[in-house]
Order: structure tokens, then C-alpha cells, then sequence
């Protein structure tokens, strides 16, 4: 950019090529805000000689140099002083919005994610599914109802995700479970697991297949199943400096937690997860075990129809492993009408 800027300054300067940088004045503008920006503010330290840089420039070409031309002042604000850059800078910050919530709003549907950005797909390979695995895939691509009778909380269908066109995470999935059930996905790394979550949380589009929550679709009714998701994710997502109780205030106002109720139920986390000793610690001095605890709170938060929690005893020490296991032990036997998923590796 300061080569650009230097360029348009030499040309400017000098007779023979001052009508060319006219020209590429104009296109750097258009295309580049840092050009105008360092352009703007080199103008403004030469605004006494710009005016007479333009006529020389001018007659240099024989353009016609009037009494009005040798009279103008060049200020801040006017157009032809630094005037058009800052207009330049202007139209940038609102283009540069726009592109910012389109992107957003690509990233946030993941059908029209999948539309702008589809997976390159492979084949499908050939493998051989335990005879309960079988069957259940069976029920689901027959659209056969469960047989306890109770509507699916959540649907999986077919659901398929290749990485790079080479690197296949997810195969053919198919599974349907019913409120009141805690499911575990049990596996070694790189078996998949997060990858689902990610599929059915919004995180990740898959290359193949769907999921419906509740009814609703992960691919086209994304803003529906966000609210009923309660979802802790494989790695923390903390804001450093935000202490234990700003994250619980901050996640139930998202989740639409009256303010009446807010107070009660930052507490009732606190102390559900062992962490009222450390209510005003800053979540960048937490220890692994505590992260997680406070990851699994939010998650909690607002009492989600479908929580998913992965991995949420990493970094533990037995005995608050073992804690960990009786809130969600607790949460699945309270809630019969909640569905959790859970994975692990041990």
C-alpha cells in the first residue's frame, strides 16, 4: 500500500504522467480502502500546493485554465482536496458491512452454506453394520416409528461428511432417539463423534443426509433448532476475560432468561458444577477440570430439550469426574423429557 501511495505521489509530481495518475487514482480507490486512507492523510499535509499541483498538471494538456480554477482552495472537505477519499472510505465501510452480514448469513445457514460451499464428494465404501445397528438403520430409512411409541426427539438420516474429498469422518448414519434417553457415543479419536455434534449443531454442513430436532430440520430451520440445543462443546468456548459468573449472566440473557430469574439460576449453576469459590476468577485462570465444569453450566443453561456434550470430563481428576457423572446422571433421570447425547473415548 505505501508503494501505491509513493507511486501516485511521483506521478502526480510530474508533468508527463500526472494525467495517468488521475486514472489510476480513481481504480486504487475503488478497490483498495488502505489506499485511501494513506492517500487522504498525505493530502492533507500538501493541501497548500495541491491546488497548483492540478493546473500544471492541467495546462501541461492543454485543458482551458480558468479564473475560477487559479481561485479554488483545496480544504479538508472539499472534493477534490481530501473530500472524495474520505466519501472513498465511507463507501467502504458500508460495502464492507454488507459483505460482512451476507458472509454471516451464509455461515449461519447451512443450506446455503452447502449451496455456496458443497463438500467434494468420494464413493461409498463397503462395510458391514453390527445386526442393532442394522435394524435401526433399517427403521429410519423405512420411516418406521419408534417402538415405544413416543415422538423422536431427534432424527438422524443418511447422514454423511467428507473432509477435503478424501477424508470420510461420518458414514451413513441413521438413528432416532426419543425423549427422556441418554445416548453415549462411545469410540477412539477421529471416529467421528465431534463431527456429529458439529452436523447437528450448525457447526459443520454435512456432505450428505440431514437431521431433524424436534421436527425441525438442522438444514433449513437452523434459527429453530438453535433454541433448543444446549451444547458443550469439545473445546472450551471461553472468553478469557470473562470471569465464571459473566459467563453464566451472559449465556442466559442469550438464552432469554428473565431478569427476575437470572440471579437465582447463575447461582444454582455455580453450585450445581462446584464453582462458587471461583465465581469471580477470569476464565483464562481456571484449570482444564474447571473449564469443562463451566462449559457443561452453560450448556445447562434454560434446561434444553437436547443437550450435547462432548467429552465434558476432560482435563478431570477422579472425584470431579465422578461428580460430573452424577449431574448428568441427575439431569437425565430429572428431565425425562430431555434427550442427552454424550461422548467419549474412555
Amino acid at each position: 500500500m505505501a508503494i501505491l501511495m509513493l507511486l501516485n505521489f511521483a506521478l502526480g509530481m510530474l508533468k508527463s504522467t500526472c494525467k495517468m495518475m488521475r486514472v489510476l487514482n480513481v481504480i486504487f480507490m475503488i478497490f483498495l480502502p488502505g489506499y485511501s486512507f494513506g492517500t487522504g492523510m498525505m493530502r492533507l499535509s500538501l493541501l497548500e500546493n495541491l491546488s497548483q499541483m492540478d493546473l500544471s498538471c492541467a495546462a501541461n494538456w492543454g485543458e482551458t485554465i480558468t479564473l475560477e480554477m487559479r481561485k479554488k482552495v483545496y480544504t479538508t472537505f472539499t472534493w477534490d482536496g481530501v473530500g472524495k477519499y474520505i466519501f472513498s472510505l465511507g463507501m467502504h465501510i458500508i460495502l464492507y458491512i454488507i459483505l460482512a452480514i451476507i458472509g454471516d448469513y451464509i455461515l449461519s445457514y447451512p443450506l446455503i452454506h452447502k449451496k455456496c460451499l458443497p463438500d467434494k464428494n468420494i464413493p461409498k465404501r463397503e462395510y458391514e453394520n453390527d445386526v442393532d445397528v442394522q435394524q435401526e438403520s433399517d427403521r429410519i430409512k423405512n420411516n418406521i416409528a419408534h417402538e415405544s411409541g413416543q415422538e423422536e426427539s431427534l432424527v438422524v438420516r443418511n447422514l454423511r461428511k467428507v473432509y477435503n474429498g478424501k477424508k470420510i469422518a461420518v458414514e451413513d448414519m441413521n438413528i432416532g432417539l426419543t425423549p427422556g434417553t441418554c445416548f453415549g457415543f462411545l469410540g477412539i479419536n477421529g471416529a467421528g463423534k465431534t463431527t456429529t455434534l458439529e452436523i447437528l449443531s450448525g457447526d459443520l454442513i454435512p456432505t450428505e443426509g440431514s437431521a431433524k430436532i424436534y421436527g425441525k430440520d438442522i438444514l433449513t430451520e437452523q434459527m429453530e433448532v438453535r433454541k433448543l440445543l444446549g451444547y458443550c462443546p469439545q473445546f472450551d468456548a471461553l472468553l478469557d476475560l470473562l470471569t465464571v459468573r459473566e459467563h453464566l449472566e451472559l449465556f442466559a440473557k442469550i438464552k432469554g432468561v428473565p431478569k427476575d430469574l437470572l440471579e437465582p439460576i447463575v447461582q444454582e449453576k455455580m453450585k450445581q458444577m462446584d464453582l462458587l469459590e471461583f465465581e469471580n476468577k477470569k476464565a483464562h485462570s481456571l484449570s482444564g477440570g474447571n473449564k469443562r465444569k463451566l462449559s457443561v453450566a452453560i450448556a445447562l443453561i434454560g434446561n434444553p430439550p437436547l443437550l450435547f456434550l462432548d467429552e465434558p470430563s476432560t482435563g478431570m481428576d477422579p472425584v470431579a469426574r465422578r461428580h460430573m457423572w452424577d449431574i448428568i446422571s441427575d439431569v437425565a433421570i430429572q428431565r425425562d423429557k430431555s434427550t442427552i447425547i454424550l461422548t467419549t473415548h474412555s
